[in-house]
Formats: C-alpha cells, sequence, structure tokens
C-alpha cells in the first residue's frame, strides 16, 4: 500500500491527520506500506514510488479536480492524458475533489484498474475550535470516519465495489443519527454535505478487484 499526506493547509490536515487510523489498521495487518507525507508528496517521489514497488492499493489524499489529483503544495501527482497509466493494474482510492469525473473515468477504462473517488466536490465539515485537534473534532469524524473505511474495508479484504458500499452504509447510518438528534443549526448544515458525498462517490472499472 502507498498512501499520500499533504498537510500544507487545513483541509489536507484534517486528511493527513486522519488518515493515521488507516496507518494504524494497515501496522496491526502487517500490510507493508509506504506512507508519503508533508514534504514528501512530491510527482517525482510518488512515481519512484509506484514505479519501484507496483503497490496493490494507492490511497490519494489532497486537493484535485476533474482531470488530476495532487500533493503537497498542490503539485500535480497524476493527470489525465498525461502519466494516468502509472496507476494501471492497481485500486485507487482518491480523497479528493472531482477527480472520478475524468481522470478516474479514463483509468478505469485499463483493464484491471479500479479507481474509487468523487465525481464532484468531496465536503467536510469541521470545528475551527478542533482546528489544532483534528482527531477530537466529533463534527470531522461524521464526514471522514466513513471514507476512512474505504481504504480499511479494502485492507479487511473485500472488493472495491464491497468497500463503497460500506462506506456509503457508514454515511447513511450517520445521516440516520443526525435526523434523530435535536435539531440544531449545525445538524442541517452537514446533512446535505454527507449527502452529496454519498451520492458523488463512485467506484469505476474493476469492482471486483481486492488488494493484493
Amino acid at each position: 500500500m502507498l498512501i499520500t499526506r499533504p498537510n500544507h493547509d487545513n483541509t489536507t490536515n484534517y486528511l493527513y491527520e486522519w488518515s493515521k487510523y488507516i496507518l494504524d489498521f494497515a501496522h496491526k495487518a502487517k500490510t507493508r506500506m509506504v506512507d508519503l507525507a508533508g514534504s514528501k508528496v512530491t510527482k517525482s517521489n510518488f512515481t519512484s514510488y509506484v514505479k519501484k514497488l507496483k503497490p496493490g492499493f494507492i490511497m490519494i489524499n489532497g486537493h484535485g479536480n476533474n482531470d488530476s489529483v495532487c500533493g503537497q503544495k498542490d503539485e500535480v501527482l497524476v493527470k489525465k492524458n498525461e502519466n494516468e497509466d502509472i496507476l494501471k493494474d492497481i485500486v485507487v482510492y482518491a480523497r479528493s475533489c472531482s477527480s472520478a469525473s475524468g481522470l478516474g473515468k479514463s483509468c478505469a477504462k485499463k483493464v484491471n484498474t479500479t479507481y474509487i473517488g468523487y465525481d464532484a466536490d468531496y465536503f467536510f465539515m469541521f470545528d475551527e475550535d478542533k482546528l489544532f485537534h483534528p482527531l477530537k473534532d466529533d463534527t470531522a469524524k461524521m464526514f471522514l470516519e466513513p471514507s476512512n473505511y474505504i481504504a480499511i474495508s479494502l485492507l479487511k479484504g473485500y472488493t472495491a465495489q464491497e468497500a463503497d458500499a460500506k462506506s456509503k452504509d457508514m454515511i447513511k447510518q450517520n445521516i440516520f443519527k443526525l435526523l434523530a438528534k435535536t435539531e440544531s443549526s449545525e445538524d442541517q448544515s452537514m446533512l446535505p454535505l454527507m449527502m452529496w458525498n454519498y451520492n458523488h462517490q463512485v467506484c469505476l472499472g474493476n469492482g471486483n478487484a481486492k488488494v493484493r
């Protein structure tokens, strides 16, 4: 497994911190793993490790758009019609905005390649009072725990399609929890964003793929 964890702004820092749960699970599962974090998340490092190690699973955290995913300080790591072949034969989960709409669809056309991601913006909310303690942020947890579960499910041996479904089930559970609570302005603002993520999370390509 290879995971990228840029941390150059509030958004990427939250993904950096919440990915520690995935790292802990991978360590306990004795998964061979490369953790590209912070300033190490450059295109040259990413390309070198992928070509050398040929990981079965790559998780990309960071900003993105319809044709690319980025690393530290938004350096483009993979771009459609430029270097997307580097992801061939790999199960990829990109926790980034919109990349599945273009890059993901293009990658998924390749045999034995899987791309889980979002075909529109990916949203999460956070509590500004917990900005320096992301793992204690219960607001962010409602969004980031379900997305973490894609990676954890893959590491447990589920197929890509199953991992996507299990993550969506967790989103639904969180939506029901909010609906059962006394309404608050924060709850009301969280619900549409959670539903948005649910509707725009996609599994493209080989849905029966498993992390080898």
